[in-house]
């Protein structure tokens, strides 16, 4: 038995899959014909993927109540994400490991209770994704080992930061 709406919601999952992966201006279309000797109904799905977008301009914006932090971690947070985003395609995978990378990063500042929120901006005309990414940073903590002769610190500060918030 044939389901329209099964069938309109796979044709939605095909869009999403392309726009996931940069193809922002995709197409897909079908159309269906019923065969009365097999009694059977044939689909025929037609994909037209377009152009791939990258990514374009990005803005940061740190809100912290850390001022003297606040312009430094800023130019730091855009030249990292200029370098690892800049002139590649865009996937929505790969946005979100940098927004994972980005994370551990804050928090080995000590910035360890940390928002990201990341607006996208899709310019067809040039098919590119400009982000706008919102960092909130709260409190800052210091984690300080007193009388540790066995292991480095860079290991147990990564052995804390792994259980995240409390």
């Amino acid at each position: 038995i044939f389901d329209e709406s099964k069938h309109n919601h796979s044709l939605d999952t095909i869009r999403e899959h392309l726009v996931n992966n940069g193809y922002f201006d995709a197409m897909v279309t079908s159309s269906y014909e019923y065969d009365n000797a097999t009694k059977e109904i044939i689909v025929h799905i037609y994909i037209k993927k377009g152009k791939r977008f990258s990514f374009g301009q990005i803005t940061v914006d740190v809100v912290t109540d850390y001022d003297d932090e606040n312009e430094d971690l800023s130019k730091v947070v855009k030249k990292k994400l200029a370098h690892s985003l800049l002139s590649r395609t865009f996937t929505k995978e790969y946005l979100d490991k940098q927004i994972t990378i980005l994370k551990d990063y804050v928090a080995k500042k000590g910035f360890l209770h940390t928002a990201i929120k990341v607006k996208q901006e899709i310019d067809h005309d040039t098919l590119m994704i400009n982000t706008k990414w919102k960092i909130t940073i709260n409190q800052k903590r210091e984690i300080v080992f007193f009388g540790n002769r066995f292991f480095p610190k860079k290991e147990l500060l990564e052995k804390v930061l792994a259980f995240g918030k409390s």
